[in-house]
């Protein structure tokens, strides 16, 4: 993976194409009842706190954020960002941070109703 200096932060290849590629999965199940986003790497810094602001660029990138924000899913979940918050947003799409480290659990549940995501441990 070769990655590439832009301005003050370091983008990879690697999240560039996962951006293409939530795009274009957003855009297969455009119709769907229920759409959410599973990503590795953080699309917002708002779930980046408490992380050391040295290392963010290789936790996230918010140019995961374009798509999400052009296709509007339910709500995003992602992982890789240990010591970070477990709650964050783009616009008013919910975004969890769902590592272990942040759960203190093996798993969480999240009902979503149509408008709203419930998170229920």
């Amino acid at each position: 993976m070769r990655l590439v200096v832009k301005g003050k932060s370091m983008v990879s290849e690697e999240i560039a194409l996962n951006a293409s590629l939530a795009a274009a999965g957003l855009e297969a199940v455009e119709g769907s009842d229920h759409r959410i986003v599973l990503l590795h790497y953080s699309p917002t810094v708002s779930t980046l706190e408490g992380e050391p602001r040295g290392i963010w660029p290789f936790l996230g990138t918010d140019r995961l954020a374009e798509p999400i924000a052009e296709h509007r899913p339910d709500v995003v979940l992602h992982g890789h960002t240990h010591a970070g918050r477990f709650e964050g947003a783009i616009g008013d799409i919910p975004v969890f941070n769902v590592a272990v480290p942040v759960l203190g659990a093996d798993f969480f549940v999240f009902e979503l109703d149509g408008t709203t995501v419930k998170a229920a441990a």
